[in-house]
């Protein structure tokens, strides 16, 4: 699916701190603005997750054109630079403490296009993050893939391959750090960890493109060994130590979206999510849906956590086109599977729903030709894959779609993206009851249900700023980046 991807200048982090009620008052709390702040160099810079630890630090990654963000530590790697048009970039790793003081930031790279995409902390406060990656990245000697593949995408990227790394927990050291990619333009898209912290990774594979024979052979002993179709969606389980434990396609004779989400159960089973045209994938009897209805539908599977097979497997949407990006699957306490993304269909199934009416696409201007075309829509699927429990759009007159989502301690659905509506549902205690820009991003926070609007806002400037993430901690903060 191509999209537009403009560059910005800034980047800005912001905090959102839950309140709890007053005696007698309504459940409802309040919600203030607690810490809102900028980070980024004198170029371009993206934040495009966050995670936190259990202390209650939280953790930035993205990318950093160099000389980028002031860094605490480096490890960088220099070396031939691939052709003008190639930007220098690297990965940034930030930890700030609860009040938004920055404890240190460490820069992860080579030389030439670097950039993360998602970030864990385990419980040992050790830091797993993945991305995107050009020749030359640092990667660790006895890594299960030292040897760079990658095709090129676009100039501006030049050659890219995934990488995944597992950093120290002060900063300072890569404990392990691979590349995970074929001969075709690739990356990861999002990862998630187990309770014992080995680690699962979404990415993407070019039918045709070619592994390293190590790397390969590992796929090649799994339930669904090769691609069939244009992009493939793969994933994959790495040990906490850095070895790679199984890897596997996801494959019709379509093409699966280069991006993808996934989480992991309670029982170590990674749920992952991407969006597809292929009427041929793998499903399960009882699914929800085993039927493609549109151009592109959502595709929601459960794998077993030894990578032998499919626990469940179903496509979701309506008749037109359902749209990915990075960060849009959470899991409830119950494990149940809630999607947050965007849609173009006027018929995506609606059940118990906020809002069940789509509001429509703008033109020029209005989101047309960016990630944030048509409505965001949320939905929420059982844990076994077989039932839509409840789904509502969430969206203006204008483009709006969701790129992060988080659930809270009452199963709350946060949700955050970018919206080109000037009529975006907005609460009444908004922190920022209007749009400022042309783009602003949005938080939302959402019933369990789906069928309440608890909390709504725009954030942004007079020009053009997304949220690209989400993530709320067991007190109650909610933290959210973007651009």
């Amino acid at each position: 699916m191509s999209k537009l991807q403009p560059f910005f200048r800034v980047k800005f982090l912001a905090v959102f701190l839950l309140l709890p009620p007053a005696a007698g008052a309504q459940p409802q709390p309040a919600i203030t603005l607690d810490v809102s702040s900028y980070f980024g160099g004198s170029l371009d810079d993206w934040v495009r997750d966050v995670a936190f630890d259990a202390a209650g630090n939280f953790y930035l990654v993205g990318g950093t054109e160099w000389p980028g963000v002031a860094a605490t530590y480096q490890i960088l790697n220099s070396g031939p630079k691939e052709a003008s048009a190639v930007r220098e970039m690297n990965v940034f790793v930030a930890k700030f403490d609860r009040a938004g003081r920055r404890q240190w930031t460490t820069l992860v790279g080579g030389p030439n296009y670097d950039r993360a995409y998602a970030v864990e902390v385990d419980a040992a406060g050790y830091i797993y993050v993945a991305g995107r990656a050009g020749r030359g990245f640092p990667v660790t000697p006895g890594a299960f893939q030292t040897q760079f593949m990658g095709g090129k995408e676009a100039d501006f990227y030049g050659h890219q391959d995934g990488f995944v790394f597992k950093l120290a927990p002060d900063g300072r050291s890569l404990v392990w750090a691979s590349y995970f990619g074929a001969s075709d333009p690739g990356m990861i898209r999002d990862l998630a960890l187990d309770a014992s912290g080995d680690v699962y990774v979404s990415a993407q594979r070019t039918a045709g493109s070619q592994y390293p024979a190590a790397v390969q052979a590992v796929f090649d002993r799994g339930p669904y060994p090769r691609p069939v179709g244009g992009k493939e969606l793969v994933v994959a389980k790495i040990s906490s130590a850095g070895a790679l434990l199984w890897a596997l396609h996801l494959a019709g004779s379509g093409t699966e979206a280069g991006e993808s989400s996934i989480r992991v159960d309670g029982a170590g089973n990674p749920v992952v999510l991407t969006a597809s045209n292929s009427r041929d994938l793998p499903t399960t009897a009882g699914a929800w849906s085993r039927t493609l209805r549109g151009a592109m539908d959502f595709y929601v599977a459960k794998l077993r956590s030894d990578g032998a097979g499919l626990l469940w497997a179903t496509y979701l949407g309506g008749s037109k086109e359902e749209r990915v990006e990075t960060h849009h699957l959470a899991l409830d306490r119950e494990g149940n599977v809630v999607v947050a993304a965007g849609t173009l269909s006027t018929d995506f199934p609606m059940v118990g729903a906020y809002d069940g009416s789509y509001h429509g696409s703008g033109g020029s201007g209005t989101g047309a030709n960016t990630n944030y075309a048509g409505d965001a829509v949320v939905a929420k699927l059982s844990a076994d894959g077989s039932r839509l429990l409840a789904s509502t759009y969430l969206g203006g007159r204008y483009g709006d779609q969701a790129e992060g989502v988080w659930l809270d301690g009452e199963d709350n659905v946060w949700v955050t993206g970018g919206t080109y509506s000037d009529d975006f549902p907005v609460s009444a205690e908004a922190a920022q009851p209007g749009r400022r820009g042309a783009a602003d991003g949005f938080v939302a926070q959402l019933s369990a249900g789906l069928d309440r609007l608890l909390y709504a806002t725009y954030y942004g400037g007079s020009g053009i700023d997304y949220l690209r993430c989400a993530a709320v901690d067991p007190t109650g903060y909610v933290y959210f980046g973007g651009q």
